[in-house]
């Protein structure tokens, strides 16, 4: 049985661990109130995952290992879906990484790369799937 979405192991692409690393980077020199993304204190409380702790994993990705992986595309998917259009309006608006929540947290997360990445991901396990159901 071939694995769910949520199953899948997959390595990240360099570009959007730079924009997570990025992302963290200008986050840090924010005040609070300014600041994109849960703190894992805070996520805990509200019973979900940490936005930054995520983006950790992604920014500190180990590359020079290839038995490296990420886990579940799925989240990395639903969340930058979620979050691109409000990015994108954001920039749209003249704002940008230092003034914009929006634009932080969909960097924090990889952005255009990484979603991309998981679109390309999705698309050949659809047809992989397809494939073996047709056998």
């Amino acid at each position: 049985m071939p694995l769910r979405r949520r199953e899948i192991s997959f390595r990240p692409p360099e570009e959007a661990a730079a924009n997570a690393r990025t992302a963290l980077k200008i986050r840090a020199t924010l005040p609070r109130s300014r600041r994109g993304g849960l703190e894992p204190e805070e996520a805990a409380r509200q019973g979900i995952r940490s936005g930054v702790t995520q983006a950790k994993r992604l920014a500190e990705f180990p590359f020079g290992d290839p038995q490296a992986t990420l886990k579940n595309p799925e989240d990395y998917y639903r969340f930058l879906t979620r979050f691109r259009g409000m990015a994108y309006r954001a920039l749209g608006q003249g704002k940008s990484i230092e003034n914009s929540k929006a634009i932080q947290v969909y960097l924090m997360w990889g952005g255009d790369p990484m979603l991309e990445a998981c679109k390309r991901i999705f698309k050949t396990y659809d047809k992989e799937k397809n494939q073996h159901a047709h056998r």
